[in-house]
């Protein structure tokens, strides 16, 4: 089983802002959602955490191995990072309209323009999808076939389902986790649950 994680509620979710590479801390809520992300994992025999390295994933994965209190090993990797948003990182939405009149509008189009448009100065979905593919499956959790969690973000946590469980990347571009759900993925039945945990 993949128990795939959104990181907590940030400073910069609640305002509305666009993270991408860029970060801000966990919310008292983002923590919160943190802690019942660890109280749901004690029920299982996990193998592995892995995660990106940006801050509020590692924020919310030490949250999730405090309360775990175990020798659970814990990997980062570079290639789990959020979809780079290039110039629009730590912009409003609002900034974004002023400045790129019609992007969105544009981006978001189709399916398949919202998967190959890529930010100004930053990355575009398929982007993301080239650069975590291989390594995802490379991952020995996956070839041993152990219990892995992984902490990530809403716009690659996407592509990762996708992969994992085999299908086409674009149907997966309008589905969300919230902050507060875990997906679960049963690979040997090309399975998946959204659970919401508040």
């Amino acid at each position: 089983m993949i128990y795939l994680v959104r990181h907590g509620q940030t400073e910069w979710n609640k305002a509305g802002i666009k993270q991408g590479w860029l970060d801000s801390p966990l919310t008292s809520k983002g923590k919160r959602q943190a802690q019942l992300v660890a109280k749901f994992l004690a029920k299982y025999s996990l193998g592995e955490i892995v995660c990106s390295p940006l801050g509020r994933t590692v924020q919310t994965t030490k949250i999730i191995t405090d309360f775990l209190s175990s020798n659970i090993p814990v990997r980062s990797f570079d290639w789990l990072r959020e979809i780079n948003v290039g110039d629009f990182s730590g912009q409003s939405k609002t900034w974004v309209e002023l400045n790129y009149p019609g992007f969105y509008k544009q981006r978001t189009a189709n399916l398949e323009s919202k998967f190959n448009t890529r930010f100004p100065n930053g990355e575009s979905l398929h982007d993301v999808y080239n650069r975590v593919k291989e390594p995802l499956l490379d991952l020995d959790a996956i070839h041993n076939k152990t219990n892995l969690v992984i902490v990530g973000h809403e716009g690659i946590n996407r592509i990762i389902r996708s992969v994992l469980l085999n299908k086409d990347p674009i149907d997966y571009l309008n589905l969300h986790q919230a902050n507060n759900e875990i997906v679960t993925l049963n690979l040997a039945e090309s399975m998946e649950e959204v659970i919401a945990l508040e």
